[in-house]
């Protein structure tokens, strides 16, 4: 058997995104993975990369209404304080409808 150099090989891995250093992303919504702690991440299609985003509470609820293979943009807004006094991280987002193809029929 050959031996391949390291420089061959082409690691897997998925890109998480840092809302910190980048506040805005945008793509396509591929669905819900499994996270590290209690909430689900979330996996993008942006360009060639695939982005994990970590699920936070406020993420999660206001991504309930989209659906995979939606148009997405998430802003992080920043930290807020409920009304609890807990400090979260907060975003907008925002989705496209989708596109549906409609199959044409005849009418006979």
């Amino acid at each position: 058997m050959t031996e391949k150099k390291d420089e061959e090989w082409m690691k897997v891995q998925r890109e998480g995104w840092n809302w910190e250093e980048n506040p805005e992303l945008e793509g396509i919504y591929m669905g819900k993975v499994e996270g590290n702690y209690e909430h689900p991440d979330h996996l993008f299609s942006v360009g060639d990369d695939e982005i994990v985003v970590f699920g936070t509470t406020a993420l999660n609820t206001k991504m309930g209404m989209v659906q995979p293979k939606q148009q997405v943009r998430i802003k992080f807004l920043g930290e807020k304080k409920s009304k609890q006094g807990r400090v979260y991280k907060d975003f907008d987002v925002w989705y496209k409808s989708p596109i549906i193809n409609l199959k044409e029929e005849k009418v006979e």
